[in-house]
């Protein structure tokens, strides 16, 4: 019988709760119902997996991929120029990220400038102000509006942060479930324990910046993957984790290890959605892995860039993809959605429409033709 490695309680089908392996936030698949109980999950890891899938969530919206709920919230970035910040979604649109409203007065004028994300935040603006200028024709103003959608002048800046003690308190927790759904137990990893619920700390997550130490068969894959290996003569017990084929970390589980020799691989690709036999596996020296820091290593973020940069061209092909399909939805919202329902389309409204959609298609006809 299965019982919960947290507060020993044996698990049935009333208490039995799925854990993912890798997180679901992130496009995790794997899971198990064979190591929490369905208290214990609630609750346990919640605010470093909430950390980890804050962190990671960078890739996830640029790959926008598939969660079993919902999908992965807009990122925010930066026009360095203005300062102005943009909220973009999985589909790779950016928008203010709150509207822009400023004030002037130039003598007896005043003189308002407003950005707006919508007609209902035009009108809902427009209404606000009618407080103070009771002679605002709201209507007239947001029928008269039209919706502007133009190339950002420059790049937007994100920051990307990866680390920090609870989101390698997330990662280590990957690492031991991954070994008790493989059959480990609980008694190699149960020092561990303490350190997942914020008891104590432990230096045992570390950053591995090198090549990659796992090949899948998917040659072209971004994937989340890990392997692990007990060996009892070196007394070793440790796992390596990749999460979008790009940030890679060793988990140092035991120094004393005398279970049974182990070494169990999986792979998962995000896009396709499918696993990913492993074609090989490098291990790492025993050695390396009972003394490496990277918190006191000279670090070398040349691979990891690199990896990274691999993962953003696959991200960047994908969201013009995305970003094509959209065009005539975006349209319609910004052309015919300031009517009320219901209005017949008249041939001026038409000629509107089409107007709408060229202005998004020819930039990205430019975009492509200077390429």
């Amino acid at each position: 019988m299965a019982t919960c490695y947290l507060c020993k309680s044996e698990l049935s089908g009333t208490n039995e709760s799925k854990e993912h392996i890798f997180l679901n936030a992130i496009g995790g698949r794997l899971g198990t119902k064979t190591i929490l109980c369905r208290e214990c999950n609630s609750s346990f890891g919640e605010k470093p997996d909430a950390e980890l899938a804050k962190q990671l969530n960078f890739v996830s919206n640029m790959l926008n991929i598939r969660r079993e709920r919902g999908t992965p919230p807009d990122i925010r970035g930066t026009l360095k120029s203005t300062g102005e910040q943009y909220l973009v979604s999985p589909e790779g649109k950016p928008a203010l990220a709150k509207p822009s409203f400023e004030k002037t007065v130039e003598g007896e004028t005043t003189v308002y400038q407003i950005k707006v994300r919508s007609h209902d935040e035009l009108r809902k603006t427009m209404e606000g102000l009618k407080r103070h200028h009771p002679d605002i024709n709201v209507d007239e103003i947001v029928n008269n509006a039209k919706m502007q959608t133009e190339p950002l002048s420059e790049m937007l800046h994100f920051q990307l942060v990866i680390g920090g003690s609870l989101a390698l308190r997330s990662i280590c927790k990957t690492a031991v479930n991954f070994y008790l759904f493989k059959g480990g137990e609980v008694k190699h990893i149960a020092h561990v324990i303490p350190y997942l619920k914020e008891e104590t700390n432990l230096e045992i997550v570390n950053q591995y910046l090198d090549d990659s130490r796992i090949k899948t068969e998917a040659t072209s894959s971004v994937s989340h993957s890990i392997f692990i290996i007990g060996d009892p003569k070196e007394r070793i017990l440790y796992t390596y984790i990749e999460f979008f084929s790009a940030f890679s970390f060793i988990v140092r589980l035991s120094t004393e290890y005398d279970g049974p020799a182990i070494t169990e691989s999986y792979s998962y690709d995000v896009l396709n959605e499918v696993e990913t036999p492993t074609a090989t596996i490098n291990p790492i020296e025993p050695e390396f892995v009972r003394t490496y820091d990277y918190r006191r290593a000279s670090l070398n973020f040349s691979k990891l860039t690199e990896r990274l940069s691999a993962v953003l061209k696959i991200a960047v092909g994908r969201q013009l993809n995305n970003h094509a399909g959209s065009i005539t939805k975006d349209a319609i919202a910004n052309s015919l959605g300031k009517y009320p329902e219901g209005t017949v389309i008249t041939e001026a409204m038409a000629d509107e429409l089409v107007a709408e959609m060229m202005k998004r298609i020819e930039p990205i006809i430019r975009r492509n033709l200077s390429d």
